[in-house]
């Protein structure tokens, strides 16, 4: 496969170069962002795991004593 390009322009290529750059650094910033917001429903969702493991424990408990009575 042959990867020649015909350049006719330099103000053309520095404009592409230029549009190129800003389009990484946004698409870095998005990937930041949606980085934390997954590191922040990951938090979330420990503290509800958290939570919900403690119901449990207590809803057992309460079984325990119903049956003991």
């Amino acid at each position: 496969m042959s990867l020649n390009v015909r350049v006719e322009s330099i103000g053309a290529l520095s404009e592409w170069k230029g549009a190129l750059k800003r389009f990484v650094s946004e698409a870095w910033e998005i990937l930041r962002s949606a980085e934390g917001k997954i590191l922040q429903t990951e938090d979330w969702l420990q503290e509800r795991m958290s939570y919900w493991r403690c119901q449990e424990e207590e809803c057992r408990e309460e079984v325990r004593r119903a049956k003991g009575n």
